[in-house]
């Protein structure tokens, strides 16, 4: 929605994913990503529910906060991040600058802080702000317009509360929620509260009191017992853990809203992180039709002239013997007969022909041809250009590089190694595979005039599986 800025506790979350999940990822190079893996599985399930116009990601630093000056306990004794998680923090921001999503963090202020600070001036600028964290702490800044959604369980699972939403879980407002955590405190930011009031009897005391200065004021009806006396004790620590569980809605940060609009990624960039950090998933996922991935792409592979030839005296003389050629061909990749062939494409350095076989003799033609030449092959699964060729006479044919097979040297365990993905993870460039490029074009009628989207089809093949080959 373009009224919808999403602001997002990036600690929070990524804190979250690393401990959601089931197993630790690593990389060939030994950095850890599953704390990374997790948050973009989590924002990208945002993206598309949500559909913000606006985005933001905020961040704690490790430097003291205003907290750690009033309060020299405060966050004491919570377990330092550990180093397999610290090292995905950079990497992560780099992620996000990549997708040009704005990063927030101040010294002296936390996450919840700027979060806070953002969400209330975008109220005022008219947008409607979604917050997305796994600390409660941020259920009090839940209102009519801001909605706070909590993760719940793991990195799919979550929780939405408006002002109304807490009113019907708690029992009392958003802003009553800081007394609730004044009174009972809070044990993972260290925050005292009142020795002996959990949950329940801080629910109770706000829902009748409404506030912890309300409860003080009226600390003379409350009946005699350990918690009245425990109260009695620790006024001045309830409204000390008050402040402390107050998320300052007034940090001194610039913010300018047009800076926050969701904007298309980087795509070269994103895809030299992805690579680096081997998200062989998150790189298919990518926008294929952004212009600047397609430039990219283009860059990549681009091919001086290309020239349909069916005349093979000119295609010898351009090749000459022994050299390095990439091959493609097309047919109906019959493997129990006799296959079809519809036509082959040849590249030497930036010289393409595509040859469109009408009939057996001039496939048969091709072969000789070849024979003769005596090329060193290149090509993208070379079996099929070699089977369906030596059924017309092609003899002993030297292969100098598959790029399948060199994918499959480096890593035997993927699933796919169709040249669409590869073009895609190595060259930042898109394109269909055979498949589908023709059945959307209609092509696989083998009687229809065919021969110049093959051609150009065989060209961009041929460019990429030239550029793999490099």
């Amino acid at each position: 929605m373009e009224k919808t800025i999403v602001i997002i506790d990036g600690n929070s979350l990524i804190n979250r994913a690393y401990y959601a999940m089931q197993r630790p990822m690593m990389t060939s190079e030994g950095i850890y990503t599953q704390g990374i893996y997790g948050f973009l599985n989590m924002l990208s399930k945002i993206v598309k529910d949500y559909e913000p116009g606006y985005m933001a990601v905020a961040f704690d630093l490790k430097a003291p906060t205003f907290r750690h000056k009033e309060y020299d306990q405060y966050k004491a004794g919570r377990k330092k991040m550990p180093p397999e998680l610290a090292m995905q923090m950079p990497l992560l921001k780099d992620v996000l600058d990549a997708m040009n999503i704005k990063k927030l963090e101040m010294e002296g202020f936390e996450a919840d802080d700027i979060i806070g600070t953002v969400a209330v001036r975008a109220e005022e600028e008219g947008l409607e702000p979604l917050i997305i964290t796994g600390d409660r702490d941020e259920l009090q800044l839940a209102t009519d317009a801001t909605k706070v959604i909590i993760t719940k369980k793991g990195i799919s699972q979550f929780e939405i509360y408006d002002r109304q939403a807490m009113i019907d879980k708690y029992g009392f407002t958003p802003t009553q929620f800081i007394d609730f955590k004044g009174l009972m405190g809070d044990q993972s930011d260290n925050i005292p509260g009142i020795p002996g009031v959990g949950e329940k009897t801080a629910r109770k005391l706000i829902v009748q009191y409404g506030s912890v200065e309300g409860l003080i004021e009226h600390i003379d009806e409350l009946p005699a017992g350990k918690v009245n006396d425990s109260i009695r004790d620790n006024t001045q620590q309830a409204v000390m853990s008050k402040m402390l569980a107050t998320i300052n809605t007034n940090v001194p940060i610039d913010i300018d809203f047009e800076e926050f609009k969701v904007e298309k990624p980087n795509y070269p960039e994103l895809i030299k992180i992805y690579r680096k950090l081997e998200f062989n998933s998150f790189l298919k996922r990518l926008d294929s039709g952004d212009e600047d991935l397609a430039a990219e792409g283009e860059t990549a592979v681009d091919i001086d002239g290309q020239i349909p030839e069916p005349d093979l005296g000119k295609v010898e003389k351009a090749f000459g013997k022994d050299a390095s050629v990439i091959i493609k061909t097309f047919g109906n990749d019959d493997h129990k007969g006799r296959p079809e062939v519809y036509g082959v494409c040849l590249m030497k350095d930036k010289n393409f022909f595509y040859v469109d076989c009408g009939g057996e003799d001039i496939t048969e033609a091709v072969a000789e041809m070849l024979n003769r030449l005596s090329p060193k092959f290149s090509g993208h699964d070379l079996k099929k250009d070699y089977y369906a060729l030596m059924w017309y006479g092609l003899d002993d044919p030297e292969t100098e590089f598959d790029s399948a097979i060199g994918q499959y040297v480096i890593d035997p365990s993927r699933s796919s190694y169709d040249i669409k993905t590869m073009a895609f993870e190595h060259l930042a460039y898109n394109m269909e595979n055979e498949k589908d490029h023709f059945s959307e074009k209609g092509q696989v009628d083998m009687f229809g005039d065919t021969s110049a989207d093959y051609a150009d089809y065989g060209a961009k093949w041929c460019a990429v599986a030239a550029a793999l080959k490099a």
